[in-house]
């Protein structure tokens, strides 16, 4: 994770999103971020929320001293929106521990209601070409486009969760005779890329809408091929 992180910030990347529950990640990232913090977004969460004001506020207090720093530029509430979490990161934010305030969750409709409300700075919502052509969610069911022209209209920041439905090819999407295979790489070709990887990655950023994609590497080579 380190080699990662440094080549992706050498080559201009400069955010690391993880959260509080993701193992270790947050203790790695501080390490690896030693002298380079503010070349960097951090983005993290309190993983899962809890409607406990005070245990949330410890929590991130515990992501402090994991990222070795005395503040967090964006905290989320991960996977459901909690008012608990809201009044919690109000606080934190008036304490200067955090910057912005963000929910990360699959369904459109509850982003909404909180961009609606004007309690979110950003939103991480899954957003991939292979969700519009088969995949485990449809996302026409909750109109993302909407979301994504409505946070666009309130200077709210909106980060592709899951760009390339994690860095990999379904196997289906392998069967060069699956006509259905066939018309995506049609499609996919207008990029000009050299991988169906790079070509998702790059569907997602042509979305005037779209802040940046948040994607998962897991060898130094990845970043370069995301870069590309």
């Amino acid at each position: 994770l380190p080699a990662i992180l440094h080549k992706l910030l050498d080559q201009g990347g400069n955010f690391a999103a993880t959260s509080l529950g993701y193992h270790d990640t947050e203790e790695i990232l501080g390490k690896a971020l030693r002298g380079r913090r503010k070349d960097a977004i951090l983005f993290t969460s309190p993983d899962p929320p809890k409607d406990d004001v005070p245990t949330i506020m410890g929590r991130c207090e515990l992501s402090l001293k994991h990222f070795q720093t005395d503040y967090i530029d964006c905290y989320f509430s991960h996977g459901n929106w909690s008012e608990a979490f809201y009044e919690a990161a109000v606080k934190l934010r008036q304490q200067g521990k955090i910057r912005f305030i963000g929910l990360s969750c699959h369904v459109p409709a509850e982003h909404l209601a909180r961009v609606e409300a004007d309690q979110v700075d950003f939103v991480f919502q899954p957003y991939n070409y292979m969700a519009l052509a088969k995949w485990t969610e449809r996302f026409n069911r909750n109109d993302v486009e909407a979301l994504f022209a409505r946070c666009k209209q309130k200077d709210i920041g909106v980060i592709g969760m899951k760009p390339m439905t994690g860095h990999f090819v379904p196997n289906w999407a392998k069967d060069a005779s699956n006509p259905l295979v066939v018309r995506l790489l049609k499609e996919l070709q207008e990029f000009g890329k050299t991988n169906l990887c790079q070509a998702f990655l790059m569907w997602v950023l042509k979305n005037p809408n779209v802040c940046c994609a948040a994607v998962g590497m897991r060898k130094v080579n990845d970043v370069l091929e995301n870069i590309g």
